[in-house]
């Protein structure tokens, strides 16, 4: 098993469908909780990547504070992560951060983030799995 990634860059984009953040399919966790996700990029070079292995009409949009408070003023128990830098919507493995954790970062004008966990495809079900927290 290789050394996990610790750091990545603060995420400053996210790429909309229509008027819809896109993220990945999350299958539920093993204690049943919900998890959601956005993919979030950095720069333009990795949402450039993300988008030539994708057959959607993607715009990128900044990453903005008031979308990620509103997300995490939610009164749910979903588990919300930003999925960043991924290179396609299929990738074996992609690293996440949490809402939270992005919002921190921007608030805080950090230039990059801890890496918290790390998701694995499944080609069975086309979701992604949550295996574990990176910093556990």
């Amino acid at each position: 098993m290789s050394t996990p990634i610790v750091d990545a860059r603060t995420p400053q984009y996210v790429l909309m469908e229509g008027k819809e953040r896109i993220g990945p399919k999350v299958a539920l966790l093993q204690d049943g909780v919900v998890c959601s996700a956005i993919y979030g990029f950095s720069d333009k070079q990795p949402y450039e990547a993300f988008c030539s292995h994708s057959s959607l009409a993607l715009t990128p949009y900044p990453l903005v504070r008031f979308y990620l408070q509103s997300q995490v003023d939610e009164e749910d128990e979903r588990l919300k992560l930003v999925v960043l830098d991924a290179v396609q919507s299929d990738s074996d493995v992609v690293f996440a951060i949490t809402v939270q954790g992005a919002l921190d970062a921007h608030k805080s004008g950090s230039k990059s983030v801890p890496i918290a966990y790390r998701l694995v495809f499944d080609s069975d079900t086309s979701e992604y799995r949550v295996l574990e927290s990176v910093l556990d």
